[in-house]
């Protein structure tokens, strides 16, 4: 009897545990190209500098190799190491009080290190996977860069089971895996493998969402307030929460004959949506907080819900999008073409998943309307059903082949220019 390969592979990832083993195989298939693609893109490219896709880009265009800049200049993990890598290496190393990062000097003259734009997780896991091999003789910035590194691509595997953990309630073990695919080999999914936060960010936001779908609170609660301390944003995840607790409410009521949720399940649910806010509003009232805001606001340009520079941003972009550049017009052609996929996600997703899919549409609004038109590629990376939907199209063979062709080409696009430090996202 000859076995039918098709059938033996879709019976084991019936079963959790094989999808999960799928799942690390992938990833650890991923890992492995990411890492090396990088270094061949720099041992092969060399692309005429610099690079003025946006107005401000030239300058900022081989930073890492001008003195002065010794998070950036660090050989060792360069090619993962760009643009905002260099103020979570230095918290990891030095703290937030770092003279060695750029600075922000204030109308009365006084300076503050751009460190205090960025919030705390990340560089402190960088700092604690670091220990060790500082122990072991690395320099500090070597060790912090390596650090952060393996930080992101273990984030990365735990963002990919907790999505799968999400996908797999309505499109099946199969149907999961293909989303946590679509997540590694998107556009923008080699930031998964940087020096940067969307990775851990990812695996804390939808860790939150997956427990909070199984009706685990307190661990979904945990999880989000340690994504507020992460990236603000993180704080939409309590629109999530609620949904999960109206959901258990209602499941039990229809299930214990419409008696009232029991006093200890209620306050597991009151407790994981207190948290974040919590730490959201202790953060923000803090020194910490309020300079994050001075120096994002002053510096960056961007500030929460800042509808007016939102509105001007777009404006200039899209008006003069016929008159720019080449490469800034593939630049805003991705940026509209992510906001425009991640909106409809979310509209389809809207009654099949409905937390994530709030969760999804407070992190669009609120990066679409934080200032500058920038980096929307990157941030739709936390709009869970963006993967939930190509998840549910790539059931068709044609455009799971499709997608993934055009997707990894763009992949293998962006990080080659991250690696030489151009502008992606």
């Amino acid at each position: 009897m000859v076995r039918d390969p098709d059938a033996t592979d879709a019976a084991a990832v019936r079963d959790p545990w094989a999808a999960r083993r799928v799942l690390v195989a992938i990833w650890a298939i991923w890992a492995v190209c990411m890492l090396g693609f990088q270094e061949l893109a720099v041992a092969r490219l060399n692309p005429e500098r610099p690079d003025a896709v946006l107005s401000w880009t030239a300058d900022e265009t081989g930073v890492r190799r001008a003195s002065g800049r010794p998070y950036l200049a660090e050989p060792t993990g360069n090619t993962h190491v760009a643009f905002d890598s260099e103020y979570y290496v230095s918290i990891a190393v030095v703290g937030y009080d770092d003279s060695n990062v750029p600075q922000y000097v204030a109308v009365d003259g006084s300076i503050t290190p751009l460190n205090y734009a960025f919030l705390p997780v990340y560089p402190i896991a960088i700092r604690v996977v670091a220990a060790p091999l500082g122990w072991l003789g690395m320099e500090p910035i070597a060790a912090a860069t390596i650090a952060g590194i393996a930080v992101s691509l273990a984030a990365a595997l735990a963002a990919m089971l907790a999505l799968h953990a999400l996908a797999r309630q309505q499109l099946g073990d199969e149907g999961g895996i293909r989303a946590a695919f679509y997540l590694l080999v998107f556009p923008s999914g080699f930031f998964l493998a940087q020096v940067y936060t969307e990775a851990i960010f990812l695996a804390l936001a939808l860790g939150a969402l997956a427990f909070a779908a199984d009706r685990r609170p307190l661990l979904a609660g945990l999880l989000a307030t340690l994504a507020v301390l992460t990236r603000p944003v993180g704080i939409a995840l309590v629109l999530a929460i609620g949904i999960g607790l109206f959901v258990a409410v209602r499941r039990w009521r229809a299930r214990e004959g419409g008696t009232a949720a029991p006093t200890h399940e209620l306050a597991a649910w009151a407790v994981a949506l207190v948290a974040p806010v919590a730490a959201y509003v202790v953060w923000s009232w803090s020194t910490w907080g309020r300079t994050f805001e001075v120096v994002q606001r002053e510096y960056f340009g961007r500030e929460m819900l800042n509808l007016d520079a939102a509105w001007d941003g777009w404006g200039r972009a899209l008006t003069g999008f016929a008159e720019a550049r080449p490469e800034t017009r593939v630049y805003y052609g991705l940026e509209v073409a992510a906001v425009i996929l991640a909106g409809v996600a979310c509209a389809w997703a809207i009654r099949r998943w409905p937390g994530p899919a709030l969760f999804g549409l407070a992190v669009l609004f609120i990066s679409l309307a934080s200032g500058e038109p920038q980096g929307m590629i990157r941030y739709v990376l936390a709009v869970p059903p963006v993967f939930l939907l190509l998840a549910r199209l790539g059931d068709h063979p044609a455009f799971d082949r499709g997608w993934t062709t055009a997707s990894v080409l763009l992949l293998g696009l962006l990080a080659a220019l991250y690696s030489f430090d151009f502008w992606v996202a």
